[in-house]
């Protein structure tokens, strides 16, 4: 589909821009082009590169086989991922959403000279003030695709031994397996998809947002839980702005007892997640979509006077 995509743009030609900006596997063709025709490129890389993930992935479909349907195509991840390397080599800058993505060009031995790490913004929508205590269980949101990459069997774990102690609700849609489903809903709130705008209603009812991905970009969640005031735990793949012990806890991936410890951690001490509440939407204000566009025309603006006409 990237291939198409691309092919569909160049029957068009690229009329008289002097550079294109493209996203990763939707670009190859176009970035091809605009190199022939002396153009700048810009690839913005949304995610870890698709070595990374499945690296991560393969490791937890044998742990977990029952959660998801087995991926039996490597041809398909291996040109995948020829076609992100090849994307890479013809960008002139390569913007990131976070360290994470930059560093896993850089061990697939891309180019992470010419890569720069431009975090995303946050609109108005979703800011709230810090919510009063409460009387029951923390509890704990959990937003995205319910499946191995996400996490979610660590959010299993973590949610049986939190029985009682904490009411975990999951929002998102469904992409495992009906056995893992069952198992889940014995500990779990499975609310299903909803409409992003439905979103805020959710972040009002938590305490905290939690998401212990394996492989993101700069997940878009936590800038929102962010904005409404709500401390985060999440583990360094998932390429936040979350600071450990101010705004949130960072935890490592694969470790439902790190993430057990900083639910009660939070929940023993409604002072610190009060504290980490007010700072977690200072951090979403820095973060804005007005900060995005400056540093996005930063970067820009660099690869323009390096490249441009």
């Amino acid at each position: 589909m990237g291939e198409a995509f691309c092919r569909h743009v160049l029957s068009r030609g690229l009329g008289a821009a002097s550079g294109v900006y493209v996203f990763n596997s939707a670009g190859l063709e176009v970035l091809d082009a605009a190199k022939l025709s002396k153009r700048w490129t810009v690839l913005e890389q949304t995610i870890a590169p698709l070595q990374i993930e499945t690296e991560l992935l393969q490791c937890e479909r044998q742990r977990f086989p029952a959660w998801q349907v087995p991926i039996n195509d490597d041809g398909e991840v291996v040109r995948f991922s020829e076609r992100e390397r090849a994307e890479w080599q013809l960008a002139d800058r390569i913007l990131c959403g976070s360290a994470f993505v930059r560093d896993g060009i850089a061990a697939c031995g891309g180019p992470a000279e010419r890569c720069v790490v431009v975090p995303y913004g946050v609109d108005g929508r979703f800011r709230l003030a810090p919510r009063r205590s409460h009387d029951g269980p923390i509890r704990v949101l959990v937003v995205g695709a319910v499946g191995l990459r996400k996490g979610s069997q660590y959010v299993l774990a973590a949610a049986r031994c939190l029985q009682f102690r904490a009411h975990v609700r999951m929002v998102g849609p469904i992409e495992c397996r009906e056995p893992a489903v069952r198992e889940l809903r014995e500990f779990v709130e499975l609310t299903g998809p909803v409409p992003h705008s439905a979103m805020l209603q959710h972040f009002a009812w938590a305490d905290l947002l939690l998401l212990p991905s394996l492989c993101e970009g700069s997940a878009t969640v936590i800038y929102e839980a962010l904005a409404a005031s709500l401390p985060v735990i999440c583990t360094p793949n998932c390429g936040s702005i979350v600071r450990h012990g101010i705004d949130g806890i960072v935890v490592p991936i694969r470790d439902s007892q790190a993430v057990v410890e900083a639910v009660l951690d939070l929940a023993r001490d409604p002072e610190r997640r009060r504290s980490m509440a007010e700072n977690a939407g200072r951090r979403a204000a820095m973060f804005d979509l007005a900060a995005y566009g400056r540093a996005l025309a930063s970067a820009l603006a660099l690869k323009t006077d390096q490249c441009g006409p």
